[in-house]
């Protein structure tokens, strides 16, 4: 009688794995705009990180992607400098491993450049300054922004 649960309790444990496996295996990738306050190695300098997962048993040798930033209800990507047939990353990414890559665009600097406060090329008070009226300006701009990636082509070793 206990053979029979054991051997039941087995089965849908190999059942429950195998399907575990199904749906994680391959490549993902995500991407996300860094929000003041989180922690994240892309910080306000290059604040869109793009996570390339590989979840197969071969080497990643190069990833294209389309990434983009929908800001608010807007149906346009808001990044400037996003190319239209993707970003290319030519990259080594070991089975199941992870790489982050820090991208920035335009539409950053150009925050930046709103923000810049007049002053001293030396003023470490107009520096900072700028750069609290920057962290402010920004902070408002991811709070109502999303990041999003496609997958267009990944080639393997």
């Amino acid at each position: 009688m206990f053979g029979d649960h054991r051997r039941l309790g087995l089965i849908l444990f190999a059942v429950a794995l195998v399907v575990v496996l199904a749906n994680s295996y391959g490549v993902s990738a995500t991407a996300k705009l860094w929000k003041p306050g989180e922690t994240s190695l892309c910080k306000s300098r290059s604040p869109i990180s793009v996570t390339i997962r590989n979840w197969t048993l071969r080497e990643i040798k190069y990833f294209r992607a389309r990434v983009e930033l929908w800001r608010e209800d807007r149906a346009v990507n808001v990044l400037a400098d996003s190319p239209q047939s993707g970003y290319e990353f030519d990259i080594l990414v070991s089975p199941f491993q992870s790489v982050t890559y820090c991208l920035s665009d335009t539409i950053i600097e150009g925050l930046r450049r709103e923000t810049s406060v007049d002053g001293s090329k030396n003023s470490m008070v107009a520096a900072i300054r700028s750069e609290n009226f920057f962290m402010e300006n920004y902070t408002n701009f991811a709070q109502s922004t999303v990041a999003d990636i496609e997958i267009l082509e990944v080639k393997f070793r």
